[in-house]
């Protein structure tokens, strides 16, 4: 069962009932204001700590000099750690709304950072139900199965057996199932 994790609205479903996909592949694409928001405090955060880190540098210079008093110097590094916490808060927030932490490594100028995000399946299978629309808004609410993706290489067959009848199963026992899906077709277990 897959959920989104962040609110939007959906641009694009690429996935259909019956579908098989491999694990990672796209099964739609969300535009989402959180990665937008995310995206602005974290270029803010960055900047807040390289003019954080200049600060520090030029006060510790000053202080070498005795241009500057050790109370300002402090300031200036404790400005500096509160301004790292808040760059890797903001780093935290955009990894969690699965952003590539690649991405983030690279200098502000080369990231490409949108709005849009691909909401991908989590394992190789087979789409078995698809719960969501193009145009539809989307929550981060776990309860709300956008996809459902199963493995049906193997399955397990739940069968009711009468009382009368149990001596006649065993364990490891080879069996055939038939199910109303496929009329006339046995498969065996």
């Amino acid at each position: 069962k897959i959920s989104s994790p962040l609110q939007g609205r959906v641009v694009e479903v690429r996935a259909k009932l019956g579908d098989r996909v491999e694990a990672g592949a796209t099964l739609l694409v969300i535009d989402s204001s959180d990665i937008t928001a995310a995206y602005s405090e974290f270029v803010k955060e960055a900047s807040e700590m390289e003019y954080s880190t200049r600060a520090q540098e030029l006060a510790k210079e000053l202080y070498a000099t005795k241009a500057l008093a050790l109370k300002d110097l402090k300031q200036a590094e404790n400005d500096l750690i509160k301004a790292r916490a808040e760059f890797r808060r903001a780093k935290e927030r955009l990894l969690s709304l699965r952003i590539p932490a690649q991405e983030l490594e690279k200098p502000l100028a080369q990231q490409r950072i949108t709005s849009r995000f691909e909401m991908k399946s989590p394992l190789t299978g087979t789409v078995v139900e698809r719960a969501v629309t193009p145009g539809q808004s989307v929550g981060s609410d776990a309860g709300q199965v956008l996809f459902t993706v199963a493995d049906l290489d193997r399955l397990q067959v739940v069968a009711d057996v009468y009382e009368r009848d149990l001596a006649l199963v065993k364990v490891s026992q080879v069996g055939r199932i038939n199910v109303e899906a496929y009329p006339g077709t046995d498969f065996a277990s």
